[in-house]
């Protein structure tokens, strides 16, 4: 999938994840940057140049227990400078240590492995000493369908949050169950 799509699609999920924890709003901010850095580091160091020009995935980022490590290491930093801004208004924090980022970090690389394993370049498995890649569907990365399909997911799962938090009809808190 293209890096907007894994971005979207990962900021979504994470916001979901996130809520749990916290307010939707330090959720959402958290996701979004873990999602960007995060992204960007596994596509970054996780291409190669082959002979004809073409990048293509290596096993140094592209296995789910190294997507983990990436995705945790700028969980990390977050972690660290959110606690430090515990009691900035905006991210309605009160004091609480933002614990949730490093759940966040947990899951941000493995969501990238999601979407690569329904590509045609597959992720890595270790197998027998040896990484071997594995595709689940076979999708070339630029199908229009599918990135707007896992943008639109990312997009409505943002959406329900918000919602379930009481972050509509223009009132915060306005829910009624």
């Amino acid at each position: 999938m293209k890096l907007k799509t894994h971005n979207i699609f990962t900021i979504g999920i994470l916001t979901a994840l996130g809520s749990i924890f916290t307010n939707p709003i330090a959720s959402l901010i958290s996701a979004s940057l873990l999602s960007l850095i995060a992204n960007q580091i596994i596509d970054t160091l996780g291409h190669k140049t082959n002979a004809q020009g073409y990048p293509v995935r290596t096993p140094l980022t592209h296995t789910i227990t190294r997507s983990v490590f990436w995705g945790l290491i700028p969980a990390v930093i977050l972690f660290l400078l959110f606690g430090s801004l515990d009691k900035l208004p905006a991210l309605h924090l009160n004091g609480e240590q933002p614990y949730w980022i490093l759940l966040q970090g947990i899951f941000a690389g493995p969501l990238h492995m999601v979407l690569d394993a329904i590509t045609e370049g597959g992720i890595f498995v270790k197998t027998k000493g040896r990484f071997k890649r594995y595709a689940l569907a076979h999708i070339k990365y630029n199908n229009l369908f599918w990135n707007m399909f896992f943008q639109l997911l990312g997009i409505g799962l943002i959406f329900f949050v918000f919602y379930l938090h009481g972050f509509h009809g223009g009132h915060y808190g306005s829910r009624t169950i």
